[in-house]
């Protein structure tokens, strides 16, 4: 029951596929959002690793931060309310470290976790795979929607319908998700288009 109505995408991915994000970078607090601070930034879903430019580390709760981003142009924000698989079950987040990928009228985000790793020989901890989860959130929005996987099945029946809303007054995505044009792979155009007010370019 609760099943049919969640909007998940959730796919084992390799750990070359996405490396945890680190590196040096800039990140603001949400009781300050306009005041940057700089320093080499280790992220993941449980919040940011920081240690500043004097050398000092520090540890940062994701309700804390307004955004961090990397030099290399990732941005990462803080989301809640939305489901993930947890085993056979499904858990609802709170605040977690997520990547946003569009932002405007409906934010793009995707929260990623690792579900398998080992430990490296130098002490490292290296992913073997991880859960990714696309997500909605208009702006204003308190919570995060999860958003369901392209099933080849229907023919993405489901991901068009929860993502049919968000493009209300605009005929040339709607005609899009009518054929079935729009998966996985293209979601981050399809926002870029929304968003935008551009039309939509296939990558």
């Amino acid at each position: 029951m609760l099943k049919n109505t969640l909007f998940l995408l959730a796919l084992l991915l390799p750990a070359a596929a996405r490396a945890q994000p680190r590196g040096p970078g800039t990140y603001a607090l949400a009781s300050d959002p306009h005041k940057s601070y700089r320093g080499a930034l280790l992220l993941s879903e449980s919040g940011l690793r920081v240690k500043d430019e004097a050398g000092n580390a520090s540890r940062i709760a994701p309700e804390v931060l307004a955004y961090a981003k990397t030099d290399d142009g990732r941005v990462f924000v803080p989301a809640a309310g939305f489901l993930v698989p947890s085993g056979a079950t499904y858990q609802k987040m709170g605040p977690t470290l997520v990547e946003r990928l569009d932002s405007g009228r409906v934010c793009l985000l995707r929260y990623e976790s690792a579900t398998a790793g080992v430990l490296r020989y130098d002490g490292a901890y290296e992913r073997t795979s991880q859960v990714s989860v696309y997500l909605a959130r208009p702006a204003g929005a308190a919570e995060a929607v999860s958003l369901p996987a392209y099933a080849w099945t229907n023919q993405g029946a489901k991901l068009h319908a929860a993502l049919r809303p968000y493009a209300a007054g605009r005929p040339d995505l709607l005609a899009l998700l009518d054929g079935s044009a729009v998966r996985d792979d293209t979601l981050p155009a399809f926002f870029r288009a929304l968003n935008s007010g551009q039309p939509f370019v296939k990558p």
